[in-house]
């Protein structure tokens, strides 16, 4: 599970530059998972919330712009 400091610091800096992809990574859920390589955004239909979901590894091995950077882009994919 992601830690709630990371998730609203990455929420902040998204505020910075694009508010709706700050508004979208708060109204998704972050999940890690070993089923991808890196990350994907997709819709949780059963449950309607959209699922930010991230190899724990890969994430990990990420400084925090990258992370935002690849949160954005995940973003923008919905855009």
């Amino acid at each position: 599970m992601m830690k709630l400091e990371e998730f609203l610091s990455i929420s902040r800096e998204l505020e910075k530059h694009v508010f709706l992809f700050n508004k979208l990574w708060q109204a998704g859920e972050p999940v890690f998972t070993d089923e991808i390589a890196t990350s994907a955004v997709t819709l949780d239909k059963t449950n309607d919330v959209l699922r930010f979901e991230l190899n724990e590894q890969f994430w990990n091995s990420l400084d925090f712009y990258t992370k935002t950077f690849i949160i954005a882009h995940e973003c923008a994919h919905i855009a």
